[in-house]
């Protein structure tokens, strides 16, 4: 009587030998690629924004106003208070910009009559 026993043998269930494996690797940089050239433009406001927050001690109120548009206000805050310092004068050329954008804005909305100022 010739008894066999097979030894280290593998318990489980059978692998694929003949099938095709999918790359998650490959699967998620190409999926992440096409994302970030659809959201060019969002992305950089994201990673300037995470940058801006490990440089500089900023408030989370400050961060939850602005969201991702986070490092875009502080620059702009510190360029109008250092404009401020420097040549106070200026300081009415930016008010006047910015009353004429708003105009703008506003005879944008008025144009519409579907649309009210809220939207």
């Amino acid at each position: 009587m010739d008894i066999s026993i097979e030894i280290n043998k593998k318990v489980g269930r059978p692998k694929k030998e003949n099938g095709v494996k999918f790359d998650k690797k490959t699967y998620m940089r190409e999926y992440m690629k096409l994302y970030k050239q659809k959201n060019k433009e969002k992305q950089l406001a994201r990673r300037n924004t995470s940058y801006c927050l490990s440089k500089f001690d900023i408030e989370e109120s400050f961060v939850k106003k602005y969201g991702i548009y986070t490092a875009q206000m502080h620059k702009t805050f510190d360029a109008i208070k250092k404009i401020n310092q420097e040549c106070p004068v200026f300081i009415e050329d930016i008010d006047k910009y910015i009353q004429e954008i708003k105009k703008e804005k506003q005879l944008d909305l008025s144009g519409n009559k579907g649309l009210t100022e809220s939207e």
